[in-house]
């Protein structure tokens, strides 16, 4: 199996990650669920709240993967990544950093990729997660399924967890909403959406100030 990678560092961006009922599940299923618990934060439940902190509802979770599991997890993508990675390494995975693919060949029971260092392979399924502007989605599908812009913005910030927070803590307003999410024992991340609707760029030495504002 070869993996291949556009960055030249095999390494992750973002902030945290929620892992709900379903994903963990999955995850326990791959036999990689443990090897990440004690870096994550495990919880129940999801509770709605108001913009005055008033509790609207409480959602209870569904240990999908079984009891001795936990029905949510929060956890760091770079905790996340760190298992992920040593575990294709463990099984084999061939990776390959710094390139991408350049044009796939259907043969009916094979496909060949054509990589972007002008090297080839043949295999019997390739798979592209290669995010919003995936270039193999564009090969296999063309302009037929092309992203488009919505108008949201997500924001987050990672801080100390506060005791209370044990739970994703969602809190909605007619304005929007923010919530704060556990990821470790130690630390939570707050998000918050707005609208956005002329897709801004903003210069990161603002971002700061800008997610401020919309608070």
């Amino acid at each position: 199996m070869d993996l291949i990678e556009l960055k030249s560092e095999w390494t992750v961006y973002g902030v945290g990650i929620i892992q709900q009922s379903n994903v963990v599940r999955e995850m326990a299923k791959l036999g990689v669920l443990d090897g990440y618990l004690d870096a994550a934060f495990a919880f129940e439940d999801v509770a709605i709240y108001g913009p005055a902190g008033q509790q609207l509802a409480r959602i209870p979770g569904q240990r999908l993967a079984g009891p001795q599991y936990p029905a949510n997890v929060g956890i760091s993508r770079l905790a996340l990544h760190k298992v992920l990675s040593e575990t294709a390494l463990e099984l084999g995975a061939n990776v390959r950093l710094g390139l991408s693919v350049e044009s796939l060949e259907d043969q009916g029971d094979q496909v060949e990729v054509l990589f972007t260092d002008d090297s080839r392979g043949r295999y019997d399924l390739v798979v592209g997660a290669d995010g919003l502007f995936s270039k193999v989605r564009q090969l296999v599908f063309g302009d037929t399924y092309t992203p488009r812009f919505t108008g949201q913005a997500v924001w987050r910030y990672n801080f100390p967890r506060d005791p209370q927070i044990d739970h994703l803590a969602n809190y909605q307003s007619a304005a929007g909403n923010a919530g704060l999410v556990p990821l470790a024992g130690n630390l939570m991340y707050m998000f918050l959406t707005s609208h956005e609707p002329s897709n801004p760029w903003m210069a990161p030495a603002t971002m700061a100030e800008q997610m401020r504002e919309r608070l």
